[in-house]
This record gives structure tokens, C-alpha cells and sequence, in this order.
């Protein structure tokens, strides 16, 4: 099958371009320039240079395509200006979406993001559907970004409504996607490990998180242009686990550090935060998503490529080892640094 895909440089689109191998696909692939050499197996694909701004190339990249993948946006993290998020995961959707239509593809997939959801802080209130309702909310950056994946789904559901028959779209919506060698995971790792050995983290201990492994992610994406019962439909995909902060911070000291006295638990109590919990039961009945990651094992993965498994605890939280990963990482890049860890729409959800 032919298909185009965008954003395969991108944290969950080097694991889609793997899946798409697998399967034995005949793939186009979009990539900014010089960035070609970032694609896994380039060699086995028709690589094309250019930005989602670029209508004459995408034109091109996506001719005779039967499905499009469209992964590439701009993420959430600080420094990013919200005129940029609108061109790119608003207009940027429009020019593929153009592109594809112009060229007759069948399918359009798109990977937007939890952002896009109504606050839903209370337990009473989940799980969260793929039909609870659309409000953009949280910081400015965040709130931007929301409002940025919403205006691309609307652009999505009124094409097709516009072509019939002719045209399907498949849209999903990550949680937080973590793994190994994601900048922003590790750091914000580090960020609450710290915050936590140092009793700042309170109002973030009862937050319940559902992050979805990269692995998980792509082959959710890979699905979604193969399942015929997918068509026109949207989907939640997220991981089988709801985790919060202090069953992060057990798994971390049960890896790295077994004999090390972690701090008493904490006295829990009922916070309005933003912590969700997700249904994937449309994703399991109509796609096959099975999330196959438990927390546990990608959480080590993480940490492996941190570098922290055999740190030595010398010095205790302040030694050597500590102090430089704490300069290799430095501060996550959010501007609330707590508030994308409870709301399971972080970069990676792009």
C-alpha cells in the first residue's frame, strides 16, 4: 500500500516509520530539511524535504497515496509562540489535508492530543470518552496548544463531510507519550524526583496519570490506517495503567535504588488538579489497541537511557552522580511543570 506520512523525525513518528517497514508499505516521507539522516532505515523510503508550509512539496510527497499519516506538530514546551502552533498543527493540517484530497488518498490519520478535552479534575467525572466535551484550558501555552489540535480536527471532520464516501479520516488522541530518549519525559523525571525528595510535591500526589508508551502509540497510529470498522471515528489512546506521582517515584526507587529509605508516604488528600483517567475501550473494540507497556518496564527504559541505573547514592540526593545529571538536565520545559504530568497531554502528544 502506498502511503505519506509527516513528522517521521518526531518521537512517535520514527516508531510509526518502523511499523510501516513491517508491514511492507510503500512510504513517502515528509522531513524538514537536512533532517533526512534522522529517519530510521531512510534508505528504504522516498524522502522528500520541506515543511508543512510547503503546498508544491506536499503535493508531490503525497501523490498516489492511499492513506496519509499526518503525525508532524508543534508541541507544547516553553519558548514556542502560539502564532507558530496555529500555522503549524492548524494551517499545516490544512495544506496536508488539501494535498490529500487533491491526490485522492482515501485515509487521513491524524494524531492530535488529550489537550483537546474539557477539565475533568474529579473522579466522579471520569473516565473520559471519546465524546466528553472539547474546551482548550490550562496555561496559555497549553490552552494554545488545545485550541491549536481542536481547530485541526474541525478542519479534518468538515473535509470529509465536504468529499462523502470518497474521503475518511481516523483521529486519534494521545495521553502523555513517554519512553526512552524523549527529552522532555527525562526531564521531568528528574524534575520530580527532585521535587519530591525535597516535600514539594504535595499538591501533585494524588494526581492520576494514564501515559501511553511510545511503542504503544505507534502501532495505535499504524492501526488506524488499516481497520476498516476505523473509519471516520476518533480514539483515545492511552496507557493500560493510571499511575500517580508517588507510584512514579516507588517504581523509580525500586530500579535504582532498593536499599534506599524512601520518604514516608505522604497523607493523601483530595486535591482539584488535573488528573484524568481515560477510557480506551473504542481503541480496544474498533482498532484492536491493546497497550502492551506495562509502567513498570517503560519506566526502566527511561531510566536506563537516563543514565541512572547505577547511580551511586553517595551523597545522598546532593552527591556527585545526582548533581550531574541534575546539570544535563536541567528544568523541565513547561511552563507548570506539574500540571502536563496530571493531564497526560505533554509534547509528545503532537
Amino acid at each position: 500500500m502506498r502511503v505519506f506520512m509527516t513528522g517521521a523525525t518526531g518521537t512517535i513518528g520514527r516508531r510509526v516509520v518502523e511499523k510501516l517497514r513491517e508491514n511492507g508499505d510503500d512510504v513517502s516521507l515528509l522531513v524538514l530539511p537536512g533532517e533526512a539522516d534522522r529517519v530510521p532505515f531512510a534508505e528504504d523510503f522516498e524522502i522528500f524535504e520541506g515543511s508543512l508550509d510547503d503546498r508544491d512539496v506536499l503535493a508531490k510527497a503525497s501523490k498516489g497515496a492511499e492513506v496519509v499519516y499526518h503525525i508532524a506538530g508543534l508541541p507544547a514546551t516553553v519558548g514556542n509562540d502560539p502564532k507558530d502552533m496555529f500555522r503549524v498543527n492548524t494551517e499545516g493540517t490544512r495544506n496536508v489535508l488539501e494535498a490529500s484530497i487533491a491526490n485522492g488518498v482515501r485515509r487521513f490519520v491524524y494524531s492530535s492530543s488529550v489537550s483537546v478535552f474539557s477539565p475533568h479534575p474529579f473522579p466522579h467525572m471520569w473516565p473520559i470518552t471519546e465524546e466528553t466535551g472539547l474546551r482548550a484550558h490550562g496555561s496559555d501555552l497549553l490552552r494554545n496548544y488545545g485550541q491549536s489540535k481542536i481547530d485541526a480536527e474541525d478542519l479534518i471532520k468538515r473535509a470529509q463531510q465536504d468529499q462523502g464516501e470518497s474521503f475518511e479520516y481516523v483521529i486519534l488522541r494521545p495521553t502523555t507519550v513517554y519512553g526512552p530518549n524523549i527529552d522532555y519525559v527525562e526531564r521531568l523525571v528528574w524534575h520530580t524526583i527532585r521535587l519530591a525528595i525535597l516535600g514539594r510535591t504535595r499538591a501533585m500526589q494524588s494526581s492520576h496519570m494514564q501515559w501511553v508508551h511510545v511503542t504503544d502509540a505507534a502501532e495505535a497510529i499504524a492501526l488506524a490506517g488499516l481497520r476498516p470498522g476505523a473509519a471516520n471515528q476518533i480514539f483515545i489512546v492511552a496507557g493500560g495503567e493510571v499511575i500517580t506521582t508517588q507510584d512514579t517515584l516507588e517504581v523509580i526507587n525500586e530500579l535504582l535504588f532498593p536499599d534506599f529509605a524512601a520518604p514516608d508516604r505522604w497523607e493523601q488528600q483530595q486535591v482539584a488538579n488535573y488528573g484524568l483517567r481515560f477510557s480506551i475501550s473504542k481503541a480496544q473494540d474498533l482498532l484492536g489497541f491493546v497497550p502492551e507497556v506495562r509502567f513498570r518496564s517503560g519506566m526502566q527504559e527511561v531510566l536506563e537511557c537516563m543514565n541512572l541505573t547505577n547511580m551511586e547514592m553517595e551523597g545522598g540526593w546532593e552527591g556527585p552522580a545526582q548533581q550531574a545529571a541534575a546539570q544535563r538536565l536541567g528544568p523541565p520545559q513547561w511552563q507548570n511543570p506539574g500540571q502536563p504530568w496530571a493531564a497526560g497531554g505533554g509534547p509528545a502528544a503532537a
